[in-house]
Parts: C-alpha cells; sequence; structure tokens
C-alpha cells in the first residue's frame, strides 16, 4: 500500500473522529448558549424593573472579586491560557528548532459556572459588558473538560488534540451566540493567531458551530441587532466613502484600545489592591448613571446597550466607551464584542450628519467595522456581517473591514494573539 494512500486513510480517520466530537459538543455548547443569552436577557428585564440596582453595583463588584479569589485567581486568566494551548503546536510547526514546551497550565472546570455567575451579576446591577466572552469561556470550559476525560478513559496526553477541542468550542459558542456559523467557525480557528490559523481545526470547527447554532437558533436566541439595512449601488464614490469609513472604524477601535489600556494601567497602579480597586471604579460608574438619567431620562447605556445600534444620539458612542473602560477596568465580566458593536454603530450613525447614507446601513458599516479593528479578524467579522445583517453592501463591508484591520494596528481586545 502507498504512503500517499495510507496518509489519506489516516486523515480520514481523525477527520471523522473529529466530527462525531465536534458534534457532541455542539450539542452541549448550543443549549449552554441559549441558557446564558436568556439568563442575560432575564437579568435586563430585573434590572429595567428595578432601576434601583444599580446603586448595589459596588456590592457586585466586590463580590465577584472575592468570588475569583475564593474559588481561583487564575480563573480571569483563561482567555490568555486557551490562545496559549491553541497557539501551542503553532508555534512548534513553525519553529520547529525551538521545541516549545507544552503548555502546563489548563482550563479550570470551575470556570463555565464561575464565569457564568459573575455574567449575570454584571448585567443585573448594570455593569457596561457584553456576553460573548463568557459565552466563549463556557464553551472552551466544556470542551475541555471532555477533553480531560477522553485523555483519562484513553490514557493519552496529546496538546495537540487539546487545542482542537479548545477551537471546536470557542467557535461553536460564538457561533450559537451570534447565530453565525461560518463567523463561528473563521473564530475558532483563527482567534488566538489571526495570521496563522488553525485549519487542522476547520471541518470541527465547522461541524460544531453548525450543531450549536441550529440548537440555539431552534431555542429561539433572538438576537438585539435589527437593522434596515438599505442596499447601495456600487460606484466608485460609495467605494472612497467605504475606504473613509473603514479608516474611521481602524481609528475608533484604536481609541478604545487607548483608553482601556490606560484606564486598566492606571487603576491598577492608584488603586492596586483589587477590592477598593472594583469598589471605587463601581462607584464612578453609579455616578455616571445617575448623571446619564438626569440629563436624557434613560439607563439605556448599562449592560449590553443594543437599543443604541438603531437609534442612538451623536455623543452615545462616547459615553458608551467611558462605561465600558470603566467596567472593564472594575473588574466586571462578560466580554467586549457587544459593546464593541454598539460603539461602533452609534459613532458611524452620528457620521450621518455629514455623510449622505442611510442611517441603518451606516450602523452596519460602524458596529462591523470597529469590530475588525478591535479583533485583528477581518475575515470573521465580514462573515459575521454577512450572517447577522444580511448580503447588502457586501463589498463596501470587505472593504470596511480590511481598512479597519490595517489601521487599527497590532493591538486587540484579545491581548494573548499570537502576533506572528
Amino acid at each position: 500500500m502507498e504512503q500517499s494512500e495510507i496518509s489519506w486513510k489516516q486523515t480520514f480517520k481523525n477527520q471523522t473522529f473529529w466530527v462525531f466530537r465536534s458534534l457532541l459538543l455542539g450539542i452541549i455548547i448550543g443549549p449552554a448558549c441559549y441558557l446564558l443569552s436568556y439568563l442575560i436577557g432575564l437579568a435586563g428585564t430585573v434590572r429595567d424593573s428595578h432601576w434601583w440596582l444599580i446603586f448595589a453595583l459596588p456590592l457586585a463588584g466586590a463580590f465577584i472579586s472575592w468570588g475569583y479569589n475564593r474559588i481561583d485567581p487564575v480563573l480571569r486568566e483563561s482567555s490568555g491560557t486557551t490562545m496559549e494551548i491553541i497557539n501551542w503546536n503553532i508555534r512548534k510547526r513553525t519553529n520547529p528548532t525551538e521545541n516549545p514546551d507544552a503548555p502546563q497550565k489548563s482550563i479550570s472546570p470551575w470556570l463555565a459556572p464561575v464565569i457564568l455567575v459573575s455574567t449575570l451579576i454584571s448585567h443585573i446591577f448594570g455593569a457596561s459588558i457584553g456576553k460573548e466572552g463568557a459565552g466563549v469561556q463556557v464553551g472552551t470550559s466544556i470542551s475541555s473538560f471532555l477533553a480531560r476525560t477522553e485523555m483519562r478513559l484513553m490514557k493519552s496526553d496529546s496538546s495537540q488534540d487539546m487545542g482542537i477541542w479548545l477551537c471546536i468550542g470557542s467557535g461553536a459558542a460564538f457561533g450559537a451566540l451570534f447565530k453565525a456559523p461560518i463567523a463561528g467557525t473563521l473564530f475558532g480557528i483563527m482567534v488566538a493567531s489571526p495570521n496563522i490559523a488553525r485549519f487542522d481545526a476547520m471541518l470541527p470547527c465547522l461541524v460544531g458551530s453548525l450543531v450549536a447554532s441550529f440548537i440555539s437558533s431552534s431555542l429561539s436566541i433572538g438576537t438585539p441587532f435589527v437593522l434596515g439595512v438599505v442596499d447601495l449601488p456600487w460606484s466608485i464614490k460609495n467605494a472612497l466613502i467605504a475606504l473613509c469609513l473603514g479608516v474611521a472604524a481602524g481609528l475608533l477601535a484604536r481609541l478604545f484600545f487607548v483608553c482601556s489600556m490606560t484606564a486598566r494601567k492606571l487603576s491598577s497602579r492608584l488603586l492596586p489592591n483589587q477590592y477598593v480597586r472594583t469598589v471605587v471604579l463601581s462607584f464612578v460608574l453609579v455616578l455616571c448613571f445617575v448623571l446619564i438619567y438626569l440629563a436624557t431620562g434613560s439607563l439605556e447605556y448599562c449592560s449590553l446597550s443594543a437599543s443604541l445600534m438603531n437609534d442612538s444620539r451623536p455623543w452615545s458612542f462616547v459615553i458608551k466607551i467611558l462605561l465600558t473602560v470603566i467596567s472593564l477596568a472594575a473588574g466586571f465580566t462578560g466580554g467586549e464584542v457587544v459593546p464593541t458593536l454598539v460603539i461602533g454603530a452609534s459613532a458611524f450613525r452620528a457620521l450621518g450628519l455629514i455623510i449622505p447614507l442611510p442611517l441603518p446601513t451606516l450602523a452596519v458599516f460602524g458596529a462591523i467595522g470597529m469590530l475588525s479593528g478591535a479583533t485583528n479578524l477581518p475575515l470573521v467579522c465580514f462573515a459575521l456581517g454577512l450572517e447577522v445583517f444580511g448580503f447588502a453592501n457586501f463589498e463596501y463591508l470587505f472593504i470596511i473591514c480590511v481598512m479597519s484591520f490595517i489601521v487599527s494596528g497590532r493591538d486587540s481586545i484579545y491581548p494573548n494573539q499570537l502576533k506572528a
């Protein structure tokens, strides 16, 4: 039997095993993401009905910090650990002479319940954070648990296999949360290393993301992003406008990085104690919410603030950046993707004062464009835009994603990405 035939059969066998594993992961992660989205929606309803809960935000923040320190402080670094495990095999293949040691850290089984509870608390009391970060960590926690279970039963230990498990878990969760299986697939293989994708995990990521997304859709995870996008005709003028909008989205993403990093470094230096830092910044958040309510009569800037994508004031994006940066520096959990989408959409709606394009179309360009620059994942964001908002203006959307990615630089809301 020829070597090529043996290699083909081995590849087919391995991929078949991974398809069954990814089916199992998708079946578990889909309902888990539905539960997360449902509970976050319920948390928002409770907060809206009991607005006074925002005054307890400092206590909520202190409780979250206590919980992490009590259970395992390393849980806060789980996102970085996930990327380190995924990237180990990439480093081994791209730098064979270095022979890097296998990662010594692992994903704790406590991650899923801890991140779920802390995210719900953050939303109930009004912190300006998202949900996808929590969902992805729930997915990686589940996949890590199943991987370790299989390794114990099979008496094997493969860091390469663990990396694929985590790719599937993160991709399936992302796809389920946004009902975007293609974006979920690309997210799973690219999030840890945007320049060198884990194509060995592509098929299982696709299967896991499709299954999880189908289940979450069947359980009726609704998307808060409903925009009546207007299809624009193809023209040189519109292409140049898209080019400029891509630059603006990249600069906006860069502004968000700088503000977020500055806030975290400054607060850590001035308030080195985690509990004191969380409580003080939570009081600042409460003060901001009160002032905003007195000025606008609304608490829509709390939590996800998805309504700002459809109706916002010219200065809404500035307020949302401020609240998100403070919430993240205080240690509240949930994620940054949804706030990034909201900031980008509200900022580009403000550009409608000077750019003669429909506001819903500008909102989509801003949301997806800023996310592309903020994540260093232009292909993921392009696919997400198509799956969530439709195929209208796909040429302009691609231009905006590429330009934003280039202009924003190497920084990302995922600081542990492999910069190859």
